[in-house]
């Protein structure tokens, strides 16, 4: 992923550790042991679905929230939104935790 002309790269939105080790970076962004933090991302991807059979396009409405470094070396928030349209029906996370 870039990010203001900065490349970041993870397994997962909570883990973007950067691909350089430019000491910019520091100057642009807050890193907690590597990995990106003081963020909120927002995006929607395509989500292909089964029902009876029948393939569906659904479309996954992501909202991640990661808070800053803490005193025990966490973050003192983690926030995981989802919203799933498909058909007409949506589904909502209550976006209470990280997971």
């Amino acid at each position: 992923m870039t990010i203001r002309g900065y490349e970041f790269t993870g397994h997962d939105f909570d883990l973007l550790a950067p691909v350089e080790d430019i000491p910019a970076i520091a100057k642009e962004f807050r890193l907690n042991k590597g990995y990106l933090c003081s963020y909120c991302i927002e995006c929607s991807i395509p989500v292909p679905m089964f029902s009876h059979k029948q393939q569906l396009e659904g479309l996954l409405h992501a909202k991640i929230v990661l808070g800053n470094p803490n005193v025990r070396d966490g973050l003192d928030n983690e926030c995981v939104f989802l919203c799933l349209d498909y058909e007409g029906n949506t589904n909502i996370s209550s976006g209470n935790s990280g997971w």
